[in-house]
């Protein structure tokens, strides 16, 4: 490694990375002297903080980092931490912050033993020439061996937007405890800043000195931030330590620390276990936690502490550090809560009173006992008390008076994740036992809101109308859900989506069971029930989409973007419900052609049988064999194999002889491969791609029609694949899309509100194209009609699908032909959606018939053979009517020429190969198969 000290006796340090030879390998530093990149992962996980606030003595100096060889400082996907840039006119190494890199740093590592005002000199470049304008702050701090970084410049902001010229020069001399030290480290760092972080080169570094005499200077406390809590502090933690920071190095001398306030007077001897000296750090850790509410005052005697020279600290006289702690403040659960999501008295110690709900493994639940709460729906009157271990001395029933300090714990420290109130390093004492209130979520009780989940950006605490604040108002609360209906089937975390009230005053609840999303209504109503074994463990039953259940009680909880109930008492089913795979009722005729559109999830002929048949015969008896179908995700012939081989062909016949197999109709397929293994997104090596199946015996494909609609929005994803049928006289283009993933959405429940949608611009611009293409087209022919069909990812509120109905020219099927609630095709964590359409130009609307067919997106994931979307069927009418067909066509004994026939019963009508006819009764048509 290159933490090798650099002797300033032997000559200045110096460097300026003019040598590219320097660094040639990822987080390979053995070519450079005594300096060493660390990417200072997790060291902060906020943005835009002060890097001069970053002191601890182990901060940063974890994960070794260099990123080698870039030529390009404005590159939008520049990796953060340390970067070398040997590709530019003058080479430099750099900083760049990251949600990785929190703060990423390097170290000069010196040996300045019989040295002193030793300086240090850096130019410090804005690299960065995009118009990003980050806030990017640098500092510069010293230490001696592991010691307590201490800042000697700061630069508040090294960067500006649309140039890279800006140098900032850095020239300062180290404090005198530096002078003669054997182990001396400068270290240059920034943070992760808030927006778009921004190169700075740490450029044109010397470290220079001259030859010292004896050290004769005393230590002293620091310049900046000398000591934690600071003199004067207020509402200090009465478990904090205390610390002390010097200008240098120092030892222990000989005396003690004294901590008084009134009768509590506490003498350290500088030698006790109480004492820690790192470096210029001295840290003061009581034994016993100080008094809350009490002003204390740390005085120490001269001579107490020396520098390694020896000479003498001066001692802290009376008044020179005084602080006063916390108190206890006697609140009720309900204030702790508060109106809103996170308290007001974090990091305070509380003395609160309540009843225990439940005990897990780590602490125990309270909540105020009837009579005691602060009369406020509107916040919580119950909370975690974190134990840490399975806490004794509690029952159900207790109530207990609990003192202890109100934290905020985001579950996995993930920044998408709400916060949950708790109390930490409690205390408490029974005073007997209480009664608490059981609060009743649906008819009879509270009502959840129906339609917004946020609307404020969280700006806004409105419990009645949010239901992000309905949920928050009950956090830790002890509740029971009325008759919940079962909305999604429980997965494989043992997670199940309920509405209260048999869904009684939700919206969205469809025929089948599920909930369905509309716009502005992502169905906040809807709850999700967990398992947490420590609580309870008798609740690891499997539901499914429908079912009824006994009133189900437990505490409210968050935990992965989501609000939950954790149950605590057993659950009945009251009505099991088993979904059927729904057959549609649609059916091609000799004037209506079928079309369906069908996401096939990675469909690739090295698929298991099970899945090969099951779309087979979803295609067969489920969808009544389509005249075409538009598929997406199809993958090459040996799916996630080598790739070499891009053709779906294979896949495609795979899937064709299955129908066959099934007695279905021999289908005809359509594609165009992709260019380039790995070009259009999916699982790596799957090459997935859109195409047709067609029914050649009832449509023709245009010959020359197949062809994709290039733009380079859709570079890495699905380009469209055109492809015009002849039916009946009449020619219907279709185009068939799967536009880019939602992959990386901001959760419902989530911190950040509005949630905002990943991909949404990219899926936006793909319709735009794709409407550009078909204006075209109608402008060549007004009469066209158009189809654009496949996995949109998309919702038909969202300016994607706006992009091709805006004007009327098209117009969504699903939404002119079936009831709201009806109108998904795949079920993402408890909520019905349409992410697959089919969008028509308005001449086909006219007597068109559709059918979004539940054959998998609402069932158990272990019965989703197939794929887990729905697909989606449109009856269109092209051409003659059948009336009009059979007029021009058959010829009756005894029927005037050019009126319209009556039929007898077994009147052929068409032929779907040989088995298949129409007959006519009186006026009523009906087919054989």
């Amino acid at each position: 490694m290159t933490t090798v000290r650099h002797v300033l006796a032997s000559g200045d340090f110096r460097q300026d990375w003019s040598n590219a030879g320097l660094i040639t390998a990822a987080n390979d530093w053995s070519g450079v002297p005594s300096i060493m990149g660390y990417r200072g992962d997790d060291i902060v996980t906020a943005t835009g903080v002060d890097p001069r606030t970053i002191t601890a003595p182990t901060t940063s100096e974890v994960v070794v980092n260099v990123v080698a060889n870039q030529s390009n400082p404005s590159a939008g996907n520049l990796s953060g931490g340390v970067l070398e840039f040997d590709g530019i006119a003058n080479p430099t190494i750099a900083l760049n912050g990251s949600g990785t890199a929190d703060a990423p740093s390097i170290v000069v590592y010196l040996d300045a033993t019989g040295r002193e005002n030793i300086r240090f000199q850096a130019n410090i470049r804005d690299l960065d020439a995009t118009a990003d304008n980050a806030i990017q702050q640098v500092a510069v701090q010293w230490r001696t061996g592991n010691g307590s970084w201490s800042n000697i410049a700061y630069i508040a902001d090294a960067t500006q937007a649309n140039s890279a010229t800006l140098v900032t020069a850095i020239d300062v001399t180290l404090p005198a405890g530096a002078n003669n030290a054997a182990d001396l480290q400068i270290r240059v760092i920034t943070t992760n800043a808030a927006g778009n972080d921004e190169t700075i080169g740490i450029d044109d570094i010397v470290v220079s000195s001259v030859a010292g005499g004896p050290d004769l200077t005393p230590p002293t406390l620091a310049g900046f931030d000398p000591s934690d809590p600071d003199d004067g502090a207020v509402a200090v933690d009465p478990a904090a330590n205390i610390v002390l920071r010097f200008s240098e190095a120092v030892q222990a001398g000989q005396g003690s620390f004294t901590l008084a306030s009134g009768n509590d007077v506490r003498v350290i001897a500088v030698t006790d276990p109480q004492v820690t000296i790192s470096g210029n750090t001295v840290t003061i850790n009581p034994i016993a936690d100080l008094i809350g509410g009490r002003t204390y005052t740390l005085t120490a005697p001269a001579g107490v502490l020396a520098d390694l020279a020896g000479n003498a600290f001066a001692g802290l006289p009376q008044g020179a550090l005084d602080f006063t702690t916390l108190g206890t403040q006697a609140v009720t659960i309900g204030e702790i809560q508060g109106l809103g999501h996170q308290s007001g008295f974090v990091n305070t110690q509380v003395l609160t009173q309540g009843v225990v709900t439940a005990i897990d493994t780590n602490g125990f639940y309270i909540q105020s006992a009837i009579g005691a709460s602060d009369g406020d729906d509107r916040t919580s009157d119950g909370i975690f008390v974190l134990t840490g271990s399975a806490p004794t001395g509690v029952a159900r029933g207790d109530l207990i008076e609990v003192r202890a300090t109100v934290t905020e714990f985001r579950p996995g420290n993930d920044a998408r994740n709400l916060t949950i109130t708790q109390l930490v390093s409690p205390s408490f004492t029974k005073l007997g036992t209480a009664a608490f209130e059981t609060v009743l979520i649906g008819q009879g009780g509270r009502q959840a809101p129906t339609e917004v989940i946020d609307d404020d950006g969280l700006t806004s605490y409105d419990p009645t109308t949010d239901g992000i604040d309905f949920y928050e108002s009950l956090e830790g609360m002890y509740v029971t859900i009325d008759k919940p209906l079962v909305v999604s089937n429980t997965n494989s975390f043992g997670e199940t989506y309920v509405v209260a009230s048999g869904g009684a005053g939700a919206t969205g609840v469809s025929e089948r069971g599920g909930i369905t999303i509309s716009e502005g209504d992502y169905n906040p109503e809807r709850l999700q029930l967990d398992n947490d074994n420590g609580l309870f463990a008798g609740f690891n039953d499997l539901y499914t989409v429908g079912d009824r259940l006994s009133d189900v009680s437990g505490i409210i909880s968050y935990s992965f973007q989501s609000y939950e109930l954790l149950v605590t008492e057993a659950v009945a089913v009251t009505e099991d419900v088993e979904l059927v795979r729904e057959t549609t009722n649609l059916q091609e005729r000799i004037d209506r052609v079928s079309v369906a559109t069908y996401n096939m999830e990675n469909l690739s002929a090295v698929d298991s049988a099970d899945k090969i048949y099951s779309l087979a015969s979803d295609i067969v008896f489920n969808l009544n064999a389509p005249d075409i179908i538009a598929a997406q995700e199809i993958q090459d012939g040996d799916g996630a194999g080598t790739g070499s081989n891009l053709s779906g062909v294979p896949t495609a016949q795979a899937l064709i002889q299955a129908i066959l197999d099934m007695g279905g109709p021999e289908y005809a397929y359509a594609e165009i491969a992709p260019s380039a293994a790995n070009s259009t997104g999916g699982e790596p090596n799957g090459n997935i791609r859109n195409g047709f199946f067609y029914d050649p015996s009832r449509v023709t494909l245009v010959a020359g029609s197949l062809q994709l609609i290039n733009d380079p929005i859709y570079s890495g994803t699905r380009r469209p694949l055109v492809a015009s049928f002849e039916f009946n006289g009449e020619t219907l283009t279709l185009v068939n899309v799967h536009s880019t993933s939602r992959g990386g959405s901001d959760p419902l429940f989530g911190a950040k509100q509005p949630p905002a949608d990943a991909g949404d611009a990219a899926r936006t611009a793909q319709m735009a194209a794709v409407r550009s293409w078909i204006d075209a087209k109608v402008a060549a022919d007004p009469a066209a009609k158009i189809a654009v069909l496949g996995d949109f990812n998309g919702f038909v509120w969202e300016n994607a699908i706006k992009s091709l109905t805006n004007g009327g020219l098209m117009q969504d099927m699903a939404t002119a032909l079936l009831p709201e609630e009806e109108r998904y095709s795949y079920v993402f964590e408890g909520n019905n959606q349409a992410l697959d359409h089919i969008v028509a130009t308005s001449n086909l609307l006219a007597g068109a018939q559709f059918d979004a067919v539940q054959i998998n997106a609402d069932l158990p994931a272990g019965v989703q053979l197939s794929t887990d979307h729905n697909p989606l069927l449109a009856l269109f009418q092209l051409g003659p009517t059948a009336e009009t067909i059979f007029a021009r066509e058959l010829a009756f004994d005894n029927q005037p020429a050019g009126l319209a026939p009556s039929f007898d019963q077994g009147s052929a009508l068409f032929g779907h190969g040989p088995e298949r006819h129409m007959f006519a009764l009186g006026q009523e048509w009906f087919q054989l198969a």
